[in-house]
């Protein structure tokens, strides 16, 4: 698939199906990789219709993923935005919804590389927020 789609993007994010919290441990995690929209996907793999919305990103710079509470209290302490976590923003029997992602960045050359080493790799935290009213 990255033969054919080399830009395409990686994301990955915490989805149990029941109620987390940010930075608590998770037990189901979910990759997602963007795909052209007539491609066909095969079982047992599936396609997820996302209907975007507004993040907060963090570069996570090492494997410190409590930088999830970080990233949390700056959108509890912005006047501009508040926490949008919970809302859906896609649909999915299997999964939660509504969480934040981890985005790989430069997903193609890094799966190439097949090295999991940090200085090869940038995780952009993204924290779903909304504009205050």
């Amino acid at each position: 698939m990255l033969k054919l789609k080399p830009d395409a993007r990686s994301f990955g994010f915490d989805c149990p199906l029941g109620a987390s919290e940010v930075g608590e441990n998770s037990y189901a995690y979910e990759m997602w990789v963007s795909v052209p929209d007539d491609m066909e996907i095969p079982a047992p793999l599936v396609r997820r219709e996302f209907s975007g919305g507004l993040y907060a990103a963090h570069v996570l710079r090492t494997w410190d993923f409590q930088d999830w509470r970080r990233l949390k209290e700056w959108v509890k302490e912005s006047d501009k935005y508040e926490n949008d976590w919970g809302s859906p923003r896609w649909e999915s029997p299997e999964t939660a919804f509504g969480q934040g992602f981890e985005e790989t960045l430069n997903f193609y050359n890094f799966v190439q590389k097949h090295n999991s080493e940090m200085k090869y790799l940038q995780i952009d935290l993204l924290f779903p927020i909304k504009e205050k009213e």
